[in-house]
């Protein structure tokens, strides 16, 4: 069911609706930068309040105000890292654990939860009344509220179809029509809520990562800087450049994937709806089984990658094509990241105002390769990733 609901939120025509809001989150982001101290600068804790920000605004309806003052002063923002675990990460992993391993009828009677009941209905609280107030007035703020608003009315004409990476995500539902109205208006607060959740640290993350290849990897750097540049000026000065000329940035969109690929998120994991037999192995993999594909290997073989050890975002990626089908970061196939275009929209808006004015170099204890902290539930390494910035004349 939310999938169902998820996949039209993301078609070009509402991203663009977007640029708006996120744009004016990105100004009040880099006057943030400017208070900090350039020679040391954790990228996860500079730019979550920075993405939560933008969600906030776009996904849940209201204006959190985070980067005004400080971001740990900010209600919205608090909430957030109780949302994802921040507060307490000890236990966050232990419940990750208990999860993964116990039982659903044994988790139900321990009453154990993934996110604490009381800050999920904070949020859902949140974007019931946004959704509710914006019905009532039939303010249109091309957001996706306004996509929530009209769900229920329209659960069963969703269409969503632009390149055969959406192709092979669409996955059939035929129950929404059977739905009643307190099941539908659930739904729709539940896709609310997935949204804003699902997006905040799986962006910074790789934020960090592309953060980490800038300050590793100077020459590229300034080959993004020139392309930002140039686009910038053909656009009379103006850095909020339109949906077009920022989906234009093919050097950006190039180094973003060449730093995933070097450090992806490790595997995909399905399910097998049949036996499956694999005669080259003599194997069957039985109906029901848990298959976990080694992505980010994969992406290391010289078969899919030449030279796959060395970065080089122009050699490893020549083509247009958004997601190659040897490019696994957000999946492939019925269960991709369904929210893939709007992770690129966040990341090539803070890339560009970045970049644009500053230039990014390796902080204090820079390591020399991007490992992860075995301990880190979201994929960062040990004390995270520190850079320097030097702003740009």
């Amino acid at each position: 069911h939310t999938r169902t609901l998820t996949t039209p939120m993301f078609t070009s025509k509402i991203l663009k609706g977007l640029l708006p809001a996120m744009y004016q989150a990105s100004d009040e982001f880099l006057a943030h930068v400017a208070k900090q101290d350039f020679a040391d600068l954790d990228v996860q804790a500079l730019l979550q309040p920075c993405v939560c920000e933008m969600l906030g605004q776009v996904a849940c309806g209201v204006k959190p105000n985070i980067m005004q003052k400080d971001p740990e002063s900010n209600v919205f923002y608090q909430q957030l890292k109780k949302l994802l675990g921040k507060d307490n990460p000890g236990g966050r992993f232990l419940r990750i654990m208990l999860l993964v391993f116990l039982p659903k009828p044994l988790l139900q009677l321990l009453n154990v939860h993934f996110v604490e009941p009381e800050v999920v209905n904070w949020f859902a609280d949140i974007m019931k009344n946004s959704i509710k107030a914006r019905k009532e007035s039939n303010v249109k703020l091309n957001d996706f509220v306004d996509y929530f608003v009209d769900l229920e009315a329209n659960l069963d004409k969703l269409q969503y179809e632009e390149d055969q990476y959406d192709k092979d995500a669409m996955i059939a539902d035929t129950r929404m029509s059977k739905l009643s109205p307190e099941e539908k208006e659930n739904l729709v607060i539940t896709t609310a809520f997935t949204t804003f959740f699902a997006g905040n640290d799986t962006t910074v993350v790789q934020l960090c990562l592309v953060f980490f290849y800038l300050a590793k990897e100077q020459e590229w750097q300034e080959k993004l800087y020139l392309e930002l540049r140039d686009a910038i000026e053909d656009n009379d000065g103006n850095e909020h450049l339109d949906y077009a000329q920022l989906t234009g940035l093919k050097f950006l969109e190039k180094f973003v994937k060449e730093a995933m690929r070097n450090w992806g998120i490790g595997m995909i994991e399905r399910v097998c709806t049949q036996d499956y037999h694999i005669p080259e192995m003599n194997v069957t993999i039985p109906k029901g089984s848990l298959i976990q594909i080694p992505a980010q290997s994969m992406m290391q073989e010289d078969n899919f990658f030449a030279d796959p050890q060395k970065f080089d975002p122009e050699a490893h990626f020549e083509g247009d094509t958004l997601i190659p089908p040897s490019f696994y970061v957000f999946g492939q196939g019925p269960r991709n990241c369904v929210g893939m275009r709007f992770a690129w929209l966040i990341i090539r808006v803070v890339l560009l105002r970045v970049v644009a004015h500053y230039k990014i170099l390796p902080g204090p204890d820079f390591p020399e390769k991007f490992v992860i902290d075995p301990r880190s539930a979201i994929g960062l390494p040990k004390g995270g990733v520190h850079v320097k910035f030097e702003a740009r004349k």
